[in-house]
Order: C-alpha cells, then sequence, then structure tokens
C-alpha cells in the first residue's frame, strides 16, 4: 500500500484493516483503533478523508480521550507532507436525538478546534482542517 497516512499509521505499529461500505466488496477505506476510537479514513489526492469516528462500546466518553485523538492528527500533519487537508462530510439526517446531539457538539468543538464549513460541487456539508506548513515539514514542490 503507497498511501502515506497508511505508511505512518504502520511507523507508529498502528494496525490497519481494509474497511468495506456495509459488509460489501465496495472498499470504503482503512480503519484503525486509537485508545477508544475506531476512525475508518481513506485518502483523495492530498485529503484525508475522515469516513467514520466512532467511540469504542466499551470505553467511556472522555474529554482527554478526544484531545488525545487531535494531537495525533497534529502529529501525523507534522509528519506526512502529502496531506494538506482534513475532512469530514456532515451528516445532517439523522434519527436518533442522542446522536445528533451528540454530533453537533463534536462539530461544534472541531469548530472551535479551527475546522471551517464547506460545501462541495454536490452539495454536501464537510467540515475541514486546512493543514499549514510547519517550520518542521520540507517546503511542498
Amino acid at each position: 500500500m503507497t498511501d502515506p497516512i497508511a505508511n505512518f499509521l504502520k511507523q507508529k505499529r498502528i494496525s490497519l484493516q481494509p474497511a468495506y461500505f456495509l459488509g460489501s466488496k465496495l472498499l470504503l477505506g482503512y480503519e484503525f483503533v486509537l485508545k477508544q476510537y475506531k476512525i475508518i479514513f481513506r485518502t483523495e489526492k492530498n485529503s484525508l478523508i475522515i469516513c467514520e469516528l466512532t467511540r469504542l462500546e466499551n470505553a467511556a466518553p472522555s474529554a482527554t480521550g478526544l484531545l488525545s485523538l487531535f494531537a495525533f492528527l497534529r502529529i501525523m500533519s507534522r509528519e506526512v507532507n502529502e496531506i494538506t487537508e482534513i475532512k469530514g462530510m456532515i451528516i445532517k439526517e439523522v434519527f436518533n436525538q442522542q446522536l445528533h446531539e451528540t454530533r453537533v457538539r463534536l462539530m461544534n468543538i472541531l469548530l472551535k478546534k479551527g475546522a471551517v464549513l464547506s460545501t462541495d460541487d454536490n452539495g454536501d456539508d464537510w467540515l475541514v482542517f486546512t493543514l499549514y506548513p510547519s517550520p518542521l515539514k520540507p517546503p511542498r514542490c
């Protein structure tokens, strides 16, 4: 696999598994577990797309867990030069009220952390973190 994120995760000894759409043969991306979260991602061009972010069933809600996830993504953004943004689609139509409220709280946290709302050509809404080059990264060509 030549995916720069997959290579980074392997270097950190974080195992990856392919993730398929609803149990089909359609590859959605790759899945890994970090502390109390399961993350499914894929890369497209220079974007890391978070397809799914789920707290593990046996994990209690924790602000420190989410902060450690942000810290990990920050480290990854410094070390993986090919990625210039991290984004996730906003799914508005959720029929479970508790899940809807949880997503709204998470969205507000992400906006406070620097994400911006963006609408693509299809009319889908995304939360996008633009990654600016750090002094530690070599310049992009």
